[in-house]
């Protein structure tokens, strides 16, 4: 996972000034695990190969990472292990949403993604070439928080004194709770469907 913000990006928010860069650059990196995790997804271009689906019987497929920037196929596998390829030439692309959708005029053997576990294998590119503003502020608040933070159990739902163990607070996606300006800036980025 690459990092969303840079060390400069982060040093722009005064409490974080005069902060080691190295220590920062630690900051960063988990601060922007958090908010991939969070949001389920990846933000940056990267080229997603056989990513298994469960067909539903249905004609649209809802990819996990957008906005999609090239489709290159789509791979059915027989209860038998057989498979079948169908080109992303054959398929409609609604790119911001990541959803597919087989063409009309589609050559595929299906025209809708047949039901079964893990049957369906997308190979696909999606991302953005740069972060969102609003993301990168995300991840900046996240550092701070992080830093702000650091050694206190504000956010420690339990502890255990044997072997030092700490149970964090989680919210419904199981990613340590944030604050909350933070998940509203990252709201309309949130992978929901999965």
């Amino acid at each position: 996972m690459a990092d969303l913000i840079t060390v400069a990006r982060a040093a722009m928010v005064p409490a974080l000034t005069g902060i080691d860069a190295a220590y920062l650059a630690v900051l960063v990196s988990a601060a922007s695990n958090m908010a991939i995790k969070y949001c389920k997804r990846e933000f940056l271009t990267a080229t997603f190969t056989d990513e298994e689906y469960d067909g539903d019987g249905t004609t649209v497929l809802t990819l996990r990472q957008f906005p999609i920037t090239a489709l290159t196929n789509v791979k059915t596998v027989e209860d038998d292990g057989t498979t079948s390829t169908c080109l992303g030439a054959e398929f409609r692309i609604n790119h911001e949403l990541g959803e597919i959708k087989p063409a009309p005029d589609c050559d595929c053997d299906y025209c809708y993604f047949p039901r079964g576990y893990q049957n369906i294998k997308v190979t696909y590119v999606a991302g953005a070439a740069t972060v969102p503003e609003d993301v990168q502020e995300a991840v900046a608040q996240i550092v701070e928080w992080l830093f702000s933070n650091a050694g206190a159990a504000s956010n420690v739902e339990s502890w255990k004194l044997g072997d030092a163990a700490a149970k964090y607070k989680l919210d419904l996606g199981g990613t340590p709770m944030l604050p909350a300006t933070v998940r509203m800036l990252l709201a309309p980025y949130r992978n929901v469907s999965l």
